[in-house]
């Protein structure tokens, strides 16, 4: 853990060498020992929630500040820190004190839980409850903007209980992954392909669909299958 002190009179923000070390730094003279050049370090996506958090506490201070946010260390990384701070004492609200801690492990853990709770494990596509949230939204967002365009695709695999009846489980596991892989080749980013259980895979489609594009189910059809050939069958937009 390390500690910071901010001089709002002067503007001037100090690092311990806790601090300092976090961030692979050796001096405040590396960071330009202002509050100013401290904020050019933090996360874009975080800055305005950290500043909008500093505003509202020095209008009304609480017990303490606290925030989490992403800031720049010296190799170029990201590292989450878990921000508290407070006015020191009776200084006229002119100097703020606070603590730094180091959460990166945390967030990388949330973040793998999060992924886990929202993917199916074998294909790697979305899962159920992702689709069911992502297929909410989009149904939503129709019902407020009728003029935009987006696409429910449901996509099947010819005889694959045969296969699995056939070849054992681990043989559709792999036609499975092998269509999902062929899949994320021909979605957008944008878009949100999803496993919903068995050989069940729907593909959202949102806004931006172009028709001149060859089908999904063509693209996906029309290329190499290996030992698969015949498995799949087309999809296309409904």
């Amino acid at each position: 853990m390390g500690f910071w002190e901010w001089d709002l009179a002067t503007d001037s923000f100090r690092l311990s060498a806790r601090s300092l070390a976090m961030f692979g730094l050796t001096s405040d003279e590396e960071i330009g020992a202002t509050h100013a050049a401290w904020q050019a370090r933090i996360h874009p996506e975080d800055l305005p929630v950290v500043l909008a958090k500093v505003r509202a506490y020095q209008e009304n201070p609480s017990e303490r500040l606290e925030c989490e946010y992403r800031v720049r260390h010296r190799s170029g990384v990201w590292i989450w820190v878990l921000d508290r701070g407070r006015w020191l004492g009776d200084t006229g609200r002119q100097l703020m004190v606070g603590t730094l801690l180091d959460i990166s492990s945390r967030k990388e853990m949330e973040q793998r839980l999060l992924r886990m709770a929202i993917t199916d494990p074998l294909t790697g596509l979305s899962n159920r409850r992702a689709f069911n949230e992502r297929l909410q939204l989009e149904w939503a967002r129709l019902k407020r903007s009728p003029e935009i365009q987006a696409a429910l695709v449901l996509c099947d695999i010819d005889h694959f209980k045969r296969i699995n009846d056939t070849y054992g489980h681990g043989c559709g596991d792999e036609v499975l992954k092998h269509f999902a892989s062929r899949l994320r080749e021909h979605v957008r980013a944008t878009d949100m392909a999803a496993r919903i259980g068995g050989g069940g895979i729907r593909c959202v489609v949102g806004s931006g669909i172009d028709r001149r594009r060859p089908s999904m189910g063509g693209a996906i059809s029309s290329g190499h299958c290996g030992d698969s050939g015949g498995v799949w069958r087309g999809v296309d937009q409904l």
